[in-house]
């Protein structure tokens, strides 16, 4: 890059010769145009080819910024899935499912032993959902998501099937 600039001065202070016959631009009010020129009304002038040539560096400036973000995005998003909840957090996530599932069972005025059924069925789309094995693999990044599947817990058909076998062991 630096070569290009040399010659595009060499070149421009050959231009200057000629045009004035003069090897020095002192006292000339027409300065080499690759360093740029005042003109009236204080506007600085740049050739076109160094403009040209800036904005060919600010677009692949723009192309390595965008990158570098996408980059640090990735990481971040990565990091984020290496941290998981405490083990505290996870008996609180524990103890969310224990309490969802005793409000679905007092709604559907369903016995207490089917409690058992339904924390399963919970903790099972839960873990499913979040795509972890255990309640302690669950990314802390993924917290909120995670209460709100728990108070979001709806099966219709599993409230069937813990009826109809209420149903056939009542009979």
């Amino acid at each position: 890059m630096r070569n290009v600039l040399e010659q595009l001065l060499v070149l421009t202070q050959e231009e200057h010769e000629e045009k004035h016959g003069a090897t020095s631009s002192v006292g000339c009010a027409d300065t080499f145009p690759s360093r740029g020129r005042h003109e009236d009304g204080g506007a600085f002038l740049v050739p076109e080819e160094s403009a040209r040539q800036l904005s060919v560096q600010v677009a692949q400036l723009g192309r390595i910024v965008a990158v570098l973000a996408r980059r640090m995005e990735d990481m971040e998003a990565q990091s984020a899935r290496l941290i998981t909840v405490s083990h505290a957090q996870a008996l609180q996530l524990g103890k969310l499912i224990r309490g969802k599932a005793q409000a679905v069972a007092q709604r559907y005025g369903l016995p207490a032993d089917s409690e058992k059924k339904i924390r399963a069925a919970i903790k099972k789309e839960l873990l499913t959902r979040i795509g972890v094995r255990d309640l302690h693999d669950t990314p802390l990044a993924a917290w909120d998501r995670a209460a709100g599947i728990i108070d979001g817990f709806s099966s219709i058909g599993l409230i069937m099937e813990i009826r109809k076998g209420e149903n056939q062991n009542g009979k």
